[in-house]
Protein backbone atom coordinates (compact mmCIF):
# COMPACT_ATOMS: atom_id res chain seq x y z
CA UNK A 1 0.00 0.00 0.00
CA UNK A 2 2.72 2.32 0.81
CA UNK A 3 4.64 1.58 -2.22
CA UNK A 4 2.01 2.55 -4.60
CA UNK A 5 0.90 5.16 -2.90
CA UNK A 6 4.43 6.50 -2.94
CA UNK A 7 5.22 5.58 -6.57
CA UNK A 8 1.91 7.65 -7.56
CA UNK A 9 2.26 10.09 -5.11
CA UNK A 10 6.04 10.48 -6.95
CA UNK A 11 4.31 10.82 -10.35
CA UNK A 12 2.19 13.24 -9.74
CA UNK A 13 4.53 15.85 -8.67
CA UNK A 14 6.32 14.76 -11.68
CA UNK A 15 3.59 15.90 -13.79
CA UNK A 16 2.65 19.06 -11.89
CA UNK A 17 6.55 20.03 -12.05
CA UNK A 18 6.61 19.19 -16.13
CA UNK A 19 3.08 21.33 -16.58
CA UNK A 20 3.19 23.53 -14.00
CA UNK A 21 -0.05 23.12 -13.15
CA UNK A 22 -1.65 23.89 -9.86
CA UNK A 23 -0.49 22.25 -6.81
CA UNK A 24 -3.37 22.10 -5.23
CA UNK A 25 -5.54 20.30 -7.82
CA UNK A 26 -2.82 17.36 -6.98
CA UNK A 27 -5.75 14.93 -5.81
CA UNK A 28 -7.89 15.41 -8.91
CA UNK A 29 -4.33 14.46 -10.98
CA UNK A 30 -3.78 11.40 -9.34
CA UNK A 31 -8.03 10.30 -9.81
CA UNK A 32 -7.03 10.92 -13.34
CA UNK A 33 -3.32 8.97 -13.33
CA UNK A 34 -5.54 6.01 -11.05
CA UNK A 35 -8.13 5.58 -13.58
CA UNK A 36 -5.53 5.40 -16.61
CA UNK A 37 -3.27 2.51 -14.31
CA UNK A 38 -6.52 1.28 -13.78
CA UNK A 39 -7.77 0.69 -17.46
CA UNK A 40 -4.24 -0.75 -18.12
CA UNK A 41 -2.58 2.08 -20.27
CA UNK A 42 1.37 3.16 -19.72
CA UNK A 43 3.86 0.89 -18.19
CA UNK A 44 4.01 2.08 -15.13
CA UNK A 45 2.56 5.44 -12.94
CA UNK A 46 5.85 7.42 -14.04
CA UNK A 47 5.04 6.60 -17.76
CA UNK A 48 1.39 7.66 -17.80
CA UNK A 49 2.53 11.07 -15.87
CA UNK A 50 4.93 11.72 -18.65
CA UNK A 51 2.42 10.77 -20.98
CA UNK A 52 -0.21 12.94 -19.37
CA UNK A 53 2.08 16.09 -19.25
CA UNK A 54 3.14 15.72 -23.08
CA UNK A 55 -1.21 15.78 -23.72
CA UNK A 56 -1.35 19.09 -21.15
CA UNK A 57 1.20 20.90 -22.93
CA UNK A 58 0.03 20.20 -26.35
CA UNK A 59 -3.61 20.38 -25.62
CA UNK A 60 -3.61 23.02 -22.95
CA UNK A 61 -6.10 23.27 -20.37
CA UNK A 62 -8.42 19.84 -20.39
CA UNK A 63 -10.86 18.64 -17.94
CA UNK A 64 -10.10 15.53 -16.23
CA UNK A 65 -12.75 13.37 -18.37
CA UNK A 66 -10.77 14.86 -21.84
CA UNK A 67 -7.01 14.68 -20.35
CA UNK A 68 -7.85 10.91 -19.36
CA UNK A 69 -9.14 10.46 -22.39
CA UNK A 70 -6.30 12.13 -25.10
CA UNK A 71 -4.02 10.43 -22.60
CA UNK A 72 -5.26 6.77 -22.95
CA UNK A 73 -5.53 7.29 -27.20
CA UNK A 74 -2.41 8.31 -27.28
CA UNK A 75 -1.06 5.17 -25.33
CA UNK A 76 -3.69 3.00 -26.89
CA UNK A 77 -1.43 4.09 -30.29
CA UNK A 78 2.02 4.51 -29.03
CA UNK A 79 1.42 0.31 -27.91
CA UNK A 80 -0.45 -0.86 -31.59
CA UNK A 81 1.75 1.39 -34.03
CA UNK A 82 4.60 2.80 -32.29
CA UNK A 83 3.33 6.10 -32.17
CA UNK A 84 5.60 8.63 -30.03
CA UNK A 85 2.89 10.04 -27.53
CA UNK A 86 3.99 13.55 -28.02
CA UNK A 87 3.66 13.31 -31.83
CA UNK A 88 0.79 11.83 -32.25
CA UNK A 89 -0.85 14.18 -30.06
CA UNK A 90 0.65 16.66 -31.97
CA UNK A 91 -0.72 15.58 -34.76
CA UNK A 92 -4.45 15.06 -33.65
CA UNK A 93 -4.11 18.85 -31.89
CA UNK A 94 -2.96 19.91 -35.41
CA UNK A 95 -6.82 18.49 -36.72
CA UNK A 96 -8.59 19.91 -34.29
CA UNK A 97 -7.27 23.08 -34.97
CA UNK A 98 -7.18 23.16 -38.87
CA UNK A 99 -10.71 21.01 -39.41
CA UNK A 100 -12.66 21.41 -35.98
CA UNK A 101 -12.61 18.22 -35.27
CA UNK A 102 -12.83 16.54 -31.63
CA UNK A 103 -9.88 14.42 -30.24
CA UNK A 104 -11.81 11.37 -30.77
CA UNK A 105 -12.30 12.08 -34.54
CA UNK A 106 -8.75 13.14 -34.94
CA UNK A 107 -7.49 9.89 -32.88
CA UNK A 108 -9.43 7.64 -35.42
CA UNK A 109 -8.72 8.18 -38.71
CA UNK A 110 -4.77 8.29 -37.33
CA UNK A 111 -5.42 4.84 -36.33
CA UNK A 112 -7.46 4.37 -39.50
CA UNK A 113 -4.43 5.75 -41.32
CA UNK A 114 -2.32 3.41 -39.81
CA UNK A 115 -4.57 0.64 -40.59
CA UNK A 116 -4.68 1.47 -44.11
CA UNK A 117 -1.28 1.23 -44.62
CA UNK A 118 -0.34 5.06 -44.99
CA UNK A 119 2.67 4.95 -42.20
CA UNK A 120 4.86 2.71 -44.43
CA UNK A 121 7.64 5.19 -44.63
CA UNK A 122 6.94 5.97 -41.38
CA UNK A 123 5.92 9.92 -42.79
CA UNK A 124 2.27 10.05 -41.74
CA UNK A 125 2.42 12.43 -38.29
CA UNK A 126 4.98 14.42 -39.82
CA UNK A 127 2.56 14.83 -43.11
CA UNK A 128 -0.38 15.61 -40.89
CA UNK A 129 1.29 18.10 -39.06
CA UNK A 130 2.62 19.97 -42.06
CA UNK A 131 0.14 19.98 -44.32
CA UNK A 132 -3.24 20.09 -42.70
CA UNK A 133 -3.19 24.06 -42.53
CA UNK A 134 -2.77 23.64 -46.61
CA UNK A 135 -5.71 21.14 -47.23
CA UNK A 136 -7.76 23.25 -45.14
CA UNK A 137 -7.04 26.16 -47.40
CA UNK A 138 -7.30 23.89 -50.00
CA UNK A 139 -10.81 23.47 -49.28
CA UNK A 140 -10.59 19.73 -48.04
CA UNK A 141 -12.30 18.13 -44.73
CA UNK A 142 -9.72 15.81 -42.86
CA UNK A 143 -11.35 13.01 -43.93
CA UNK A 144 -10.73 14.33 -47.47
CA UNK A 145 -6.96 14.75 -46.48
CA UNK A 146 -6.85 11.09 -45.71
CA UNK A 147 -8.25 9.97 -48.68
CA UNK A 148 -5.83 11.92 -51.12
CA UNK A 149 -3.03 10.53 -49.01
CA UNK A 150 -4.17 6.74 -49.67
CA UNK A 151 -5.70 7.56 -53.38
CA UNK A 152 -2.21 9.45 -54.23
CA UNK A 153 -0.30 6.05 -52.33
CA UNK A 154 -2.37 3.08 -53.90
CA UNK A 155 -0.80 5.20 -58.00
CA UNK A 156 2.45 5.37 -57.23
CA UNK A 157 3.49 7.81 -54.65
CA UNK A 158 6.53 6.78 -52.68
CA UNK A 159 5.59 8.78 -50.13
CA UNK A 160 2.60 10.82 -48.43
CA UNK A 161 4.70 13.72 -47.73
CA UNK A 162 5.16 14.44 -51.47
CA UNK A 163 1.29 14.06 -52.12
CA UNK A 164 0.65 16.95 -49.44
CA UNK A 165 3.65 18.80 -50.57
CA UNK A 166 1.97 18.71 -54.06
CA UNK A 167 -1.25 20.10 -52.39
CA UNK A 168 0.71 22.72 -51.07
CA UNK A 169 3.06 23.63 -53.87
CA UNK A 170 -0.55 23.96 -55.94
CA UNK A 171 -1.88 26.35 -53.43
CA UNK A 172 1.08 28.57 -53.68
CA UNK A 173 0.76 28.65 -57.48
CA UNK A 174 -2.75 29.36 -57.69
CA UNK A 175 -2.44 31.92 -55.23
CA UNK A 176 0.50 33.80 -56.72
CA UNK A 177 -0.65 33.78 -59.94
CA UNK A 178 2.32 31.18 -61.42
CA UNK A 179 -0.80 28.73 -62.34
CA UNK A 180 -2.66 31.01 -64.33
CA UNK A 181 -1.65 30.36 -67.77
CA UNK A 182 -2.29 26.65 -66.89
CA UNK A 183 -5.77 27.09 -65.94
CA UNK A 184 -6.66 29.41 -69.10
CA UNK A 185 -5.33 26.19 -71.06
CA UNK A 186 -7.76 23.89 -69.52
CA UNK A 187 -10.33 26.59 -70.70
CA UNK A 188 -10.74 27.46 -66.61
CA UNK A 189 -11.55 31.04 -65.39
CA UNK A 190 -8.29 31.83 -64.10
CA UNK A 191 -9.49 34.74 -62.04
CA UNK A 192 -12.13 33.07 -60.22
CA UNK A 193 -10.67 30.03 -59.41
CA UNK A 194 -7.90 31.75 -57.99
CA UNK A 195 -10.13 34.15 -55.60
CA UNK A 196 -12.01 30.73 -54.71
CA UNK A 197 -8.50 29.32 -53.66
CA UNK A 198 -7.70 32.49 -51.18
CA UNK A 199 -10.98 32.05 -49.75
CA UNK A 200 -10.93 28.57 -49.15
CA UNK A 201 -13.30 26.62 -47.69
CA UNK A 202 -16.43 25.20 -50.16
CA UNK A 203 -15.15 27.66 -52.94
CA UNK A 204 -11.80 26.18 -52.46
CA UNK A 205 -12.39 22.92 -52.77
CA UNK A 206 -15.03 23.52 -55.65
CA UNK A 207 -12.21 25.13 -57.46
CA UNK A 208 -10.08 21.80 -56.60
CA UNK A 209 -12.55 19.80 -58.34
CA UNK A 210 -13.03 22.01 -61.35
CA UNK A 211 -8.87 21.90 -61.65
CA UNK A 212 -9.12 18.29 -61.18
CA UNK A 213 -11.79 17.32 -63.79
CA UNK A 214 -10.11 19.93 -66.57
CA UNK A 215 -6.56 18.03 -65.60
CA UNK A 216 -7.90 14.86 -66.07
CA UNK A 217 -9.73 15.19 -69.44
CA UNK A 218 -6.56 16.45 -71.33
CA UNK A 219 -5.97 13.48 -73.82
CA UNK A 220 -2.46 15.05 -74.86
CA UNK A 221 0.30 13.53 -72.53
CA UNK A 222 2.60 16.08 -73.31
CA UNK A 223 -0.02 18.87 -72.82
CA UNK A 224 -1.14 17.43 -69.61
CA UNK A 225 2.71 17.14 -68.52
CA UNK A 226 3.43 20.56 -69.08
CA UNK A 227 -0.05 22.10 -67.40
CA UNK A 228 0.88 19.41 -64.88
CA UNK A 229 4.38 21.16 -63.86
CA UNK A 230 2.80 24.30 -64.08
CA UNK A 231 0.24 23.41 -61.34
CA UNK A 232 2.22 21.39 -58.94
CA UNK A 233 5.90 22.37 -59.74
CA UNK A 234 8.11 19.55 -59.09
CA UNK A 235 5.82 17.44 -57.24
CA UNK A 236 4.67 16.50 -60.53
CA UNK A 237 7.33 15.31 -61.97
CA UNK A 238 8.53 12.99 -58.45
CA UNK A 239 5.05 11.74 -58.39
CA UNK A 240 4.33 11.07 -61.98
CA UNK A 241 1.35 11.87 -63.79
CA UNK A 242 -0.62 8.57 -62.20
CA UNK A 243 -0.70 8.99 -58.94
CA UNK A 244 -1.45 12.68 -59.06
CA UNK A 245 -4.36 12.77 -61.03
CA UNK A 246 -5.13 9.96 -58.84
CA UNK A 247 -4.80 11.85 -56.04
CA UNK A 248 -7.19 14.70 -57.29
CA UNK A 249 -9.82 11.74 -57.83
CA UNK A 250 -9.79 10.55 -54.08
CA UNK A 251 -12.35 8.34 -53.02
CA UNK A 252 -14.03 7.86 -49.49
CA UNK A 253 -12.24 5.31 -47.69
CA UNK A 254 -11.72 7.04 -44.37
CA UNK A 255 -14.67 8.43 -42.01
CA UNK A 256 -13.91 10.24 -39.08
CA UNK A 257 -17.20 8.80 -37.43
CA UNK A 258 -15.97 5.51 -37.13
CA UNK A 259 -14.89 4.76 -33.72
CA UNK A 260 -12.10 2.98 -34.75
CA UNK A 261 -9.56 3.96 -31.39
CA UNK A 262 -12.40 1.78 -29.66
CA UNK A 263 -11.99 -0.95 -31.50
CA UNK A 264 -8.52 -0.98 -31.53
CA UNK A 265 -8.77 -1.01 -27.82
CA UNK A 266 -11.15 -3.92 -26.95
CA UNK A 267 -8.79 -6.43 -29.45
CA UNK A 268 -5.10 -5.08 -28.41
CA UNK A 269 -6.21 -5.82 -24.99
CA UNK A 270 -8.24 -8.57 -25.19
CA UNK A 271 -5.89 -11.35 -24.25
CA UNK A 272 -5.05 -13.44 -20.70
CA UNK A 273 -1.67 -11.36 -20.25
CA UNK A 274 -3.61 -7.85 -20.23
CA UNK A 275 -6.26 -9.13 -18.25
CA UNK A 276 -3.88 -10.40 -15.35
CA UNK A 277 -2.14 -7.25 -15.52
CA UNK A 278 -5.57 -5.25 -15.34
CA UNK A 279 -6.77 -7.25 -12.60
CA UNK A 280 -2.88 -6.47 -10.81
CA UNK A 281 -3.21 -3.00 -11.19
CA UNK A 282 -6.84 -2.63 -9.78
CA UNK A 283 -5.41 -4.45 -6.70
CA UNK A 284 -3.21 -2.36 -6.18
CA UNK A 285 -5.59 0.80 -6.31
CA UNK A 286 -7.76 -1.14 -3.69
CA UNK A 287 -5.05 -0.46 -1.41
CA UNK A 288 -4.06 2.66 -2.68
CA UNK A 289 -6.23 4.73 -0.20
CA UNK A 290 -4.46 2.72 3.26
CA UNK A 291 -1.05 4.07 1.56
CA UNK A 292 -2.32 7.66 1.54
CA UNK A 293 -3.88 7.03 4.95
CA UNK A 294 -0.33 5.58 6.06
CA UNK A 295 2.04 8.50 4.23
CA UNK A 296 1.52 11.12 6.24
CA UNK A 297 2.29 8.80 9.38
CA UNK A 298 5.31 8.02 8.02
CA UNK A 299 6.65 10.94 6.81
CA UNK A 300 6.32 12.39 10.64
CA UNK A 301 8.64 9.40 11.33
CA UNK A 302 11.41 9.88 9.02
CA UNK A 303 10.78 13.88 9.71
CA UNK A 304 11.53 12.68 13.58
CA UNK A 305 14.53 10.43 12.41
CA UNK A 306 16.12 13.53 10.55
CA UNK A 307 15.76 15.70 13.06
CA UNK A 308 17.39 13.43 15.56
CA UNK A 309 20.35 11.96 13.41
CA UNK A 310 22.63 14.12 14.97
CA UNK A 311 21.94 12.07 18.37
CA UNK A 312 21.08 9.06 16.57
CA UNK A 313 24.82 8.97 15.32
CA UNK A 314 26.39 9.74 18.56
CA UNK A 315 24.58 7.01 20.26
CA UNK A 316 25.90 4.58 17.20
CA UNK A 317 29.49 6.03 17.61
CA UNK A 318 29.12 5.25 21.34
CA UNK A 319 27.90 1.69 21.17
CA UNK A 320 30.07 0.45 17.95
CA UNK A 321 33.16 0.13 20.29
CA UNK A 322 31.40 -2.21 22.90
CA UNK A 323 29.60 -4.41 20.44
CA UNK A 324 32.86 -4.81 18.46
CA UNK A 325 34.80 -5.53 22.22
CA UNK A 326 31.59 -8.10 22.51
CA UNK A 327 32.10 -9.62 19.34
CA UNK A 328 36.00 -9.84 19.93
CA UNK A 329 36.04 -11.67 23.22
CA UNK A 330 33.09 -14.01 21.96
CA UNK A 331 33.73 -15.54 18.43
CA UNK A 332 37.55 -17.60 19.71
CA UNK A 333 35.52 -19.64 22.08
CA UNK A 334 32.35 -19.89 19.68
CA UNK A 335 34.88 -21.11 16.89
CA UNK A 336 36.37 -23.64 19.15
CA UNK A 337 32.74 -24.90 20.51
CA UNK A 338 31.92 -25.14 16.48
CA UNK A 339 34.91 -27.05 15.71
CA UNK A 340 34.84 -29.84 18.72
CA UNK A 341 30.74 -30.18 18.35
CA UNK A 342 31.00 -30.60 14.13
CA UNK A 343 32.77 -33.84 13.95
CA UNK A 344 30.29 -35.53 16.64
CA UNK A 345 27.06 -33.88 15.10
CA UNK A 346 28.36 -35.57 11.53
CA UNK A 347 29.16 -38.77 13.22
CA UNK A 348 25.73 -38.91 14.94
CA UNK A 349 23.83 -37.90 11.35
CA UNK A 350 25.91 -40.27 9.81
CA UNK A 351 24.42 -42.93 11.87
CA UNK A 352 20.68 -41.69 11.82
CA UNK A 353 20.28 -41.30 8.06
CA UNK A 354 20.36 -45.22 7.36
CA UNK A 355 17.23 -45.41 9.94
CA UNK A 356 15.38 -43.09 8.71
CA UNK A 357 15.75 -44.03 4.99
CA UNK A 358 14.45 -47.65 6.13
CA UNK A 359 11.64 -46.54 8.31
CA UNK A 360 10.60 -44.38 5.01
CA UNK A 361 10.56 -47.34 2.68
CA UNK A 362 8.80 -49.65 5.65
CA UNK A 363 6.01 -46.96 5.85
CA UNK A 364 5.50 -45.53 2.13
CA UNK A 365 4.18 -48.56 0.94
CA UNK A 366 1.60 -49.00 3.58
CA UNK A 367 0.68 -44.91 3.14
CA UNK A 368 0.18 -45.78 -0.59
CA UNK A 369 -1.96 -48.63 0.04
CA UNK A 370 -4.21 -46.93 2.26
CA UNK A 371 -4.76 -43.95 0.24
CA UNK A 372 -5.92 -46.14 -2.50
CA UNK A 373 -8.32 -47.78 -0.10
CA UNK A 374 -9.43 -44.48 1.10
CA UNK A 375 -9.95 -42.56 -2.22
CA UNK A 376 -12.87 -43.95 -3.33
CA UNK A 377 -15.16 -44.23 -0.37
CA UNK A 378 -13.97 -40.54 0.40
CA UNK A 379 -15.01 -39.23 -3.13
CA UNK A 380 -18.58 -41.17 -2.87
CA UNK A 381 -18.68 -38.77 0.31
CA UNK A 382 -17.84 -35.83 -1.60
CA UNK A 383 -19.84 -36.17 -4.43
CA UNK A 384 -22.98 -36.67 -2.05
CA UNK A 385 -22.41 -33.73 0.06
CA UNK A 386 -21.38 -31.75 -2.11
CA UNK A 387 -24.19 -30.52 -3.99
CA UNK A 388 -25.77 -30.30 -0.40
CA UNK A 389 -22.81 -27.52 0.46
CA UNK A 390 -23.32 -25.73 -2.77
CA UNK A 391 -26.97 -25.06 -2.05
CA UNK A 392 -26.70 -24.22 1.58
CA UNK A 393 -23.70 -21.76 0.27
CA UNK A 394 -25.56 -20.00 -2.50
CA UNK A 395 -27.58 -17.83 -0.64
CA UNK A 396 -24.55 -17.22 1.38
CA UNK A 397 -22.65 -15.98 -1.79
CA UNK A 398 -25.30 -13.85 -3.04
CA UNK A 399 -25.01 -11.73 0.53
CA UNK A 400 -21.09 -11.71 0.51
CA UNK A 401 -20.56 -10.58 -3.30
CA UNK A 402 -21.77 -6.75 -3.05
CA UNK A 403 -19.43 -6.76 0.46
CA UNK A 404 -16.54 -8.43 -1.45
Amino acid sequence: AVSTAKDIDKAVDSYVVGTGSAVESTDEYQKVLAYIYKNNYGEDFQDIADSMAQVSNQMGELNDTDLQNITENALALRDTFGYDVQESVRAAKMMMDQFGLTSDEAFNLIAQGAQQGLDKNGDLLDSINEYSVHFKQAGFEASDMFNVFKSGAENGAFSIDKIGDAVKEMGIRLKDGTANEALTQMGLDANKITEAFAKGGDEANTAFIEIAKGLNNIQDPLTQNQIGVQLFGTMWEDLGADAVTAMTLYGDQFNKTIDTMNQVKEIKYDNLSDMFEALKRNVEMLVLPLGNSLMPILEQVIGLLNDNMPAIQGLIEQITPIITDLFTQLLPPLMDLGQTLMPIIMQLLQQLIPFITQIIQTILPVLVQLLQTLLPPIMQIVQAVLPILIQLLHPILQLLQPII
